[in-house]
């Protein structure tokens, strides 16, 4: 897979970023793939997202749905910060800036939401 064109932050909201995958995110980039994040982000530019990866289709719900794979919780500055390569995804983790419930789900699908 050519992740050269991966989900790029234009925005400076958490919120935005994430109901944007599925515009983003290309059809060939999710054969394969099932999965659920549920992201988690406090702040004021956060919220509970479900984002379904199924049937070469991409969902973002503005909710929690289905039962998730992985959870991500992070506050929404750090989790901008992150996305700009600002945050040292490592030192996030063990600061708790950053909580990820599965390692390897995020690891297998990090470059598909722009987090790698």
């Amino acid at each position: 897979m050519d992740f050269k064109d991966r989900p790029k932050l234009m925005t400076d909201s958490a919120k935005d970023f994430i109901c944007s995958l599925p515009q983003q995110v290309k059809k060939e980039w999710l054969k394969g793939i099932d999965t659920n994040f549920h992201f988690d982000i406090s702040g004021k530019t956060g919220g509970q997202f479900s984002v379904i990866a199924a049937d070469e289709k991409l969902e973002v719900h503005e909710y929690f749905t289905g039962k998730p794979k992985c959870i991500i919780s992070s506050k929404d500055v750090h989790f901008i910060k992150l996305l700009k390569g600002e945050l040292n995804p490592v030192m996030a983790l063990l600061t708790g800036k950053l909580k990820v419930s599965d390692q390897e789900e995020v690891i297998k699908h990090a470059k598909i939401f722009g987090l790698m």
